[in-house]
C-alpha cells in the first residue's frame, strides 16, 4: 500500500492512494483522513511506503513528532516514507542573490504565523485572513537539516537521508511540483 498524505491538488498515479484532510478548492484525495493522525483508520505495520509533498510544514511545530509516530505506527517494518517542502535557507539564499524577488512572499507565509497565502486574483502573495482550512497555513521554519534532525531525534526512523530534489533524481517517489527552494529527506521504518 502506498499513500500520498496530504496530496492538495496533486493526485500521484495508481499504485499510490491519495489522501488530505480537505476536499474541495481543487482537492480531491481519494480518501478524507483526519488532519492530526492521517493514518489512523489504517492498520499497524500495513503500509509500504508514505510520500508527503509540501505537507509538514504545516503541521505546528509541537504536533509533528505525534504527527510522524502515526505514519510510523501504520508502516510495515522496512516501509519508507519521503518528506518534501520548502527549505526556508534556499529561499533566503536565492532571494538575497536576486534569483527569485517573489521569494519574500513565501518567507513571509512561514515566518508570519497569522498570514494565509494567497493565490487568487492578486497573484502570489499574502493575506491576513482565518485559514481555509485547518492546516492551510506554514507554522515553523522548515529546511533540509530540521527536517533531518526532525526524524533522527523525534521519532524512530532509520537510514535517514537528504536526497536529490530534481524529479529524476527521486525515483520512485512522485512530486508534486519542483522548485530549487525545496528539500527531500528519505526514512525508513526499522526492522523488515
Amino acid at each position: 500500500m502506498w499513500l500520498n498524505v496530504g496530496c492538495g491538488s496533486f493526485r500521484a498515479p495508481p499504485p499510490w492512494l491519495n489522501l488530505d484532510c480537505h476536499d474541495g478548492d481543487g482537492v480531491h484525495p481519494d480518501e478524507v483522513v483526519d488532519p492530526d493522525r492521517p493514518l489512523a483508520t489504517y492498520p499497524d505495520n500495513r503500509v509500504d511506503r508514505v510520500y508527503m509533498g509540501h505537507v509538514l510544514e504545516h503541521i505546528p511545530w509541537p504536533d509533528v513528532p505525534a504527527f510522524l509516530a502515526d505514519i510510523h505506527r501504520a508502516l510495515r517494518p522496512g516501509g519508507e516514507i519521503c518528506v518534501v517542502g520548502p527549505d526556508i535557507l534556499r529561499v533566503l539564499k536565492r532571494w538575497k542573490e536576486d534569483l527569485d524577488p517573489e521569494g519574500w512572499d513565501l518567507i513571509e507565509s512561514i515566518l508570519e504565523n497569522p498570514w494565509d497565502r494567497c493565490y487568487g486574483e492578486t497573484g502570489y502573495g499574502l493575506i491576513y485572513e482565518e485559514p481555509r482550512w485547518k492546516h492551510s497555513r506554514h507554522w515553523w521554519n522548515c529546511y533540509e537539516a530540521r527536517v533531518v534532525f526532525l526524524f533522527r531525534q523525534h521519532t524512530e526512523f532509520v537510514d535517514v537521508e537528504p536526497q536529490p530534489i530534481h524529479p529524476e533524481q527521486l525515483g520512485s517517489w512522485p512530486l508534486v511540483a519542483y522548485t530549487l527552494h525545496q528539500c527531500a529527506v528519505t526514512a525508513r521504518k526499522a526492522g523488515g
